[in-house]
C-alpha cells in the first residue's frame, strides 16, 4: 500500500489499494479533504479517477452549486453516511441534478443532498447502477419548486436501490424508466407527489419499503 502527500492546493489524499472487482489489478481511493472547495476538488478526483477507483468525500456539511459528473465506469462515489456527508444547495445552484453519472458500475453511497433544485442522484445508461444509503430531501415540503426526482436511474440495467431516503420530490422520490433486472428494497420515501415509479421496465422486484404521505405510493 503506497500513500501520496495531500494536494496543497486541492486537497486530494490518494491511497493505493487492491482492488478485485475492477478491471485493473490496482485501484485508488482519493480522499478528499474537508474544505470550502470540496465541489472543485471531488470534481477533480471523479476525472482523474481510473476504473476501479474510490472517491470518498468527508465528513462535514458542504455548500454546492453545480453537479458532480462521473464519466467513467467503476467509480464509487461515498460519503461517509446520509447523515454526515451533506450536500447542500442554496438559491444559487445549478445544474440539473447532485451528482450525474453516464457509466457502467457506478455506485454513489453513504452520503445525503439538500434542496437541490433539480434531481439527486441520476444514473442514464449504466449497466450497473447502484444507489445505497443515500437521503435526498427538500425542505420545503408539497412546494413546486423542488427537484422533480430524488433518485433516478433510467434507461439502466441491472440496478440496485436500497437503504436510501427520499423526501419531497415534486414527482417521485425514487424513479426508475426504460430499465431492465432493477432491485429497489429497504428505501423510505416520504411526502412526494409518487413514493415509488417504476415505468417502461422489465425485471423489477420492489419490496420491503416504507412509503408513506405521498399523494401515491408505489407506481
Amino acid at each position: 500500500m503506497r500513500f501520496f502527500s495531500q494536494h496543497s492546493r486541492h486537497g486530494l489524499l490518494l491511497v493505493s489499494v487492491l482492488a478485485f472487482l475492477c478491471p485493473k489489478a490496482f485501484a485508488k481511493v482519493w480522499i478528499v479533504a474537508a474544505s470550502e472547495n470540496l465541489e472543485f476538488d471531488a470534481q477533480e478526483a471523479l476525472i482523474q479517477a481510473q476504473p476501479g477507483d474510490t472517491v470518498e468525500l468527508p465528513e462535514g456539511r458542504f455548500a454546492m452549486q453545480g453537479e458532480l459528473t462521473i464519466n467513467t465506469p467503476y467509480i464509487t462515489l461515498k460519503g461517509q453516511g446520509m447523515e454526515k456527508t451533506v450536500l447542500a444547495y442554496g438559491d444559487d445552484a445549478v445544474g440539473s441534478q447532485a451528482v450525474y453519472a453516464a457509466a457502467d458500475h457506478t455506485t454513489v453511497t453513504d452520503l445525503g443532498i439538500v434542496n437541490q433544485p433539480g434531481d439527486g442522484v441520476k444514473i442514464i445508461g449504466a449497466d450497473g447502477a447502484t444507489i445505497r444509503r443515500v437521503k435526498v430531501e427538500w425542505t420545503k415540503q408539497g412546494s413546486i419548486d423542488n427537484g422533480g426526482y430524488g433518485i433516478y436511474p433510467v434507461q439502466c440495467s441491472n440496478v440496485l436501490v436500497e437503504d436510501n431516503i427520499v423526501n419531497g420530490a415534486s414527482d417521485a422520490g425514487i424513479y426508475v424508466g426504460q430499465s431492465h433486472n432493477i432491485i429497489v428494497r429497504n428505501n423510505r420515501a416520504e411526502y412526494n407527489v409518487a413514493g415509488i415509479e417504476i415505468e417502461n421496465s422489465q425485471y423489477a422486484d420492489v419490496n420491503d419499503n416504507f412509503v408513506t404521505n405521498n399523494t401515491g405510493g408505489i407506481l
